[in-house]
């Protein structure tokens, strides 16, 4: 699965992952390989899990999109 942060300005993250956790309004959930396509709000941040490990990265209030195991998360602010 390919996951994508893009702010205004810059490609923050684009690679290939295992999962990522996200923060919602409804609380957080967690995105794997084949998830039904999406759309919908997340902030605070991501855990980014991949083989190597997990990352954590900030986002703020975010767009997120989910097709085709692409995860996209589009940034509303560059002031992270």
């Amino acid at each position: 699965m390919i996951l994508t942060i893009l702010s205004k300005e810059k490609t923050i993250f684009d690679d290939t992952i295992e999962s990522v956790l996200v923060m919602s309004h409804a609380g957080p959930f967690e995105i794997k390989q084949n998830h039904a396509p999406l759309i919908g709000m997340v902030y605070d941040h991501v855990i980014i899990k991949k083989n190597s490990g997990q990352e954590t990265i900030s986002i703020g209030l975010s767009i997120l999109e989910v097709s085709d195991n692409c995860v996209s998360i589009l940034l509303a602010s560059d002031d992270l």
